[in-house]
């Protein structure tokens, strides 16, 4: 699809649903569909708080210690096709990977092998937060703090990579994943210090998109719900 005079906007296809994307005011980067991959993307970044876009300026641009941008940008990707995996298998591959190596940790253990005791994930241990979503508490490959958000087709993932008790990350962060419509996923992340105001951001970050649809009518509301049909 071409874009607009200017190169301002650039239109691209994700199966039934077209994106009409400020490439210009969001430095927004595209590659269409291929149909020999199956796949689409297109990827961008904002700034915390309210998601404004970043630019070259080394004010707003978070680059290693320098300007107010600094841990408060959102890198963006939203993809279609081939490597599309639902929200509940990717649940299913953090407790999977969790499960492995805590065999792996107890089996140097049989074998006389000094290990460092870990706290690994489990589906029947979390917290139930005022918001709705499930935190779990535990040690994976991906993650050591896992918030599931909704269910079904509105299920969120947030993972945060914290390190070990004794050696944490200096950076902490987190990556959000959900399903914006049917095979589209939308990665995101940010630094661990906004976990709490997850549920805000995801909620902007949403209705960002819904803005980019070129048909009126987003796939979902602002909630992560479908919009109720008459």
């Amino acid at each position: 699809m071409a874009r607009d005079n200017g190169a301002d906007f650039e239109e691209v296809s994700f199966g039934g649903t077209v994106y009409h994307l400020p490439v210009k005011k969001y430095r927004i980067w595209v590659q269409q569909y291929d149909r020999t991959r199956d796949h689409a993307a297109f990827g961008f970044s904002t700034i915390l708080p309210d998601l404004s876009p970043a630019t070259s300026d080394p004010d707003e641009v978070a680059t290693w210690g320098k300007g107010k941008g600094w841990r408060k940008e959102i890198p963006i990707l939203v993809e279609y096709g081939w490597n599309f995996i639902t929200q509940a298998e990717a649940i299913e591959n953090a407790f999977n990977d969790s499960k492995r190596m805590k065999k792996l940790q107890d089996d140097d253990e049989n074998e006389g092998k000094e290990v460092s005791r870990f706290t690994y994930l489990d589906k029947n241990i979390y917290t139930e937060l005022q918001n709705g979503c499930r935190r779990y508490d535990g040690h994976s490959i991906a993650a050591d703090v896992i918030q599931i958000c909704g269910q079904g087709e509105t299920l969120t993932v947030i993972e945060c990579a914290l390190g070990t008790p004794k050696h944490r990350l200096p950076s902490p962060s987190c990556k959000v994943m959900f399903n914006l419509t049917d095979k589209t996923q939308v990665t995101y992340s940010y630094g661990y210090n906004y976990f709490e105001l997850a549920p805000e951001i995801h909620k902007k970050l949403v209705a960002l998109l819904n803005s980019f649809r070129k048909v009126p009518g987003p796939a979902r509301d602002q909630t992560g719900q479908h919009p109720a049909r008459n």
